[in-house]
């Protein structure tokens, strides 16, 4: 354990297994939370900067 008494209990939002192994290998405490699927598409006229 590499964080001893952590005082935040973090909120991951990435279902990537390497972010949770990361997370679980410095010993800190974290909720999986997984947002529903959304949208996310755009209309093709908008620019990246509009995004």
């Amino acid at each position: 354990m590499l964080i001893g008494n952590f005082p935040y209990r973090l909120i991951l939002a990435s279902n990537s297994p390497r972010r949770q192994e990361l997370l679980a290998g410095l010993g800190l405490p974290f909720e999986l939370r997984i947002p529903p699927e959304g949208d996310e598409s755009y209309p093709p006229e908008l620019q990246a900067e509009e995004i």
